[in-house]
């Protein structure tokens, strides 16, 4: 961390983290729709979504203190009331929530896990797609974005087994670019968006 992104951490950590046996006990979670954000690495697209859109409630999930610390400068400078960070493993945010509350779910650049022997790892798999699922409600959205072919043909094959998302194929995908996406163009990777609307199936 940078001295700057270490002291925005330690000074608003208690202001913007939410922990697990927070969530039930925070209105930030209900009160207004709640878009979540996973993986949101330095928080240049969060923020500026969250800027401009003051109707929703954004809740980040992120691993790493550098982007945390990073996020909390621009949201401490913008004076933004909607946002909130878990810090650590989203599956253990959602193994917490026990009813479905996700109007929206954005999956900005990924993890690639180039190794195919690490494909296992990726975040976008069977199992974490139920579980978001059983979380979102009646016609949310979710949006995953990468720029790695073959995350891309991944994501393609897990997502078209199921009938409980409906591709928005004519939805015009619009959202800030990131610090990943920059970085991928530049190394003349194709950046591929998937939009789906989540169907109730149950």
């Amino acid at each position: 961390m940078t001295i700057a992104q270490k002291s925005a951490f330690d000074a608003h950590a208690r202001m913007y983290l939410l922990s697990v046996p927070m969530i039930y006990a925070d209105p930030f979670l209900v009160d207004k729709p709640l878009v979540l954000d996973i993986s949101f690495g330095m928080g240049d697209a969060l923020w500026q979504m969250a800027q401009a859109h003051p109707e929703y409630h954004f809740l980040g999930a992120e691993v790493h203190r550098p982007g945390i610390g990073a996020l909390f400068r621009q949201v401490e400078t913008l004076g933004l009331t909607n946002v909130r960070v878990i810090e650590g493993d989203v599956n253990d945010f959602l193994a917490g929530i026990k009813h479905p509350l996700l109007h929206r779910v954005n999956i900005y650049f990924p993890d690639p896990w180039q190794k195919k022997r690490h494909h296992k790892r990726r975040l976008i798999q069977t199992g974490f797609v139920d579980k978001l699922s059983s979380l979102m409600v009646a016609h949310g959205t979710l949006h995953i974005a990468t720029d790695w072919a073959d995350y891309a043909e991944h994501i393609q094959s897990v997502m078209s087994e199921r009938e409980d998302f409906s591709p928005l194929l004519n939805d015009a995908v619009i959202r800030p670019e990131t610090k990943f996406e920059r970085r991928g163009k530049r190394l003349g990777h194709k950046i591929t968006d998937f939009r789906y609307q989540h169907l109730k199936t149950k």
